[in-house]
């Protein structure tokens, strides 16, 4: 079972912890990260979620995400997420934060609760597809699109794509 730390609305730990299932009954605000993968040809890895995710599945998303588990860093969380989901190692040293923001509370249908702040990191890595040994509980499919490619479907509200309102104009930015 998984234990997540609950925070406070900077995102500093309240000393409170509670299972991922009582976060999300209760909508509980906890940590939450956000990794892009950006190659050297000005790609953005994308991961299309597997079909059994509790939230948007089969939609193409970000390159990996994860909650932070109670008494993981934001650092460790990313390294372990992309560990994971892509089998791409990454060095909890080369990263930094690009910017954090609150996600806001979000109901969905089954009464699942997301209510978190999300850590954005920007990773450039030319990993090939060829590489990444997904995992199939979390990932169906990954594929490498041009940024600009990938702008047009977020504006275009493609609905196979995931998208991320807050998140989109600092990163395309920042990018």
């Amino acid at each position: 079972m998984e234990y997540i730390d609950i925070v406070d609305k900077s995102g500093r730990p309240t000393g409170e912890i509670e299972s991922r299932e009582v976060v999300h009954k209760k909508g509980l605000l906890h940590r939450h990260i956000h990794a892009w993968i950006i190659n050297s040809e000005n790609e953005v890895l994308l991961q299309k979620r597997a079909a059994s995710k509790k939230t948007y599945p089969n939609m193409w998303a970000m390159s990996a995400e994860g909650h932070v588990s109670s008494r993981k860093t934001l650092k460790e969380t990313v390294v372990e997420e992309i560990q994971e989901e892509l089998n791409i190692k990454i060095n909890k040293n080369d990263l930094s934060v690009t910017f954090s923001y609150p996600r806001g509370r979000i109901e969905f249908q089954d009464g699942w609760i997301e209510n978190g702040i999300n850590t954005v990191y920007i990773i450039y890595n030319d990993t090939s597809i060829e590489d990444i040994k997904i995992q199939a509980s979390e990932v169906a499919d990954v594929k490498w699109m041009k940024l600009e490619d990938y702008k047009n479907v977020i504006y275009e509200k493609n609905p196979e794509y995931r998208t991320y309102p807050e998140e989109f104009p600092k990163l395309f930015e920042t990018i």
